[in-house]
């Protein structure tokens, strides 16, 4: 827990600082080289650890905010990871098959909205339908009741 507590004390300064050096080196990583992530070496490694290094520090740093909405959707992560990828790729289809929608902001943008908002709708469906056992796991003793059925 100490890793947590220096992670907790780190600075608006420090965290401005890493998350502008992991800007710039994206920058130039993919404008001044013009490189993308199936180039594999050591800049692609420093590269990563400050992308991580500047994920940890925001989330650090949201966490301090204490921002209601975003507290509500860290709640219901687990469900929208579990069904994002049903509501992202079904909103492609619509858009690429039956809308004729062929642009990738459009696609990006929409992905996403519906990719969040579609799971958290049908989370709260659940709720009011009391079907929270589909996102708990199996109990023992209900396994063996099915068990000694079969």
């Amino acid at each position: 827990m100490p890793f947590v507590r220096k992670l907790e004390s780190i600075g608006l300064g420090a965290i401005a600082l890493i998350v502008a050096v992991f800007a710039v080196l994206e920058y130039v990583f993919h404008i001044t080289f013009g490189l993308n992530y199936e180039r594999t070496g050591v800049f692609s490694l420093v590269l990563a650890c400050f992308g991580i290094a500047a994920t940890i520090c925001v989330s650090v740093w949201t966490a301090r905010l204490r921002i209601d909405w975003l507290s509500k959707l860290g709640r219901v992560s687990m469900q929208i990871y579990l069904m994002h990828i049903l509501a992202g790729s079904g909103t492609r289809i619509v858009l690429g098959k039956a809308l004729h929608v062929h642009s990738w902001t459009v696609h990006a943008i929409v992905g996403t909205v519906v990719g969040i908002a579609a799971p958290i709708i049908a989370w709260q469906l659940m709720q009011r339908f009391h079907m929270r056992w589909l996102f708990n796991r199996p109990r023992v003793s209900e396994m063996r009741r099915g068990a000694q059925a079969s």
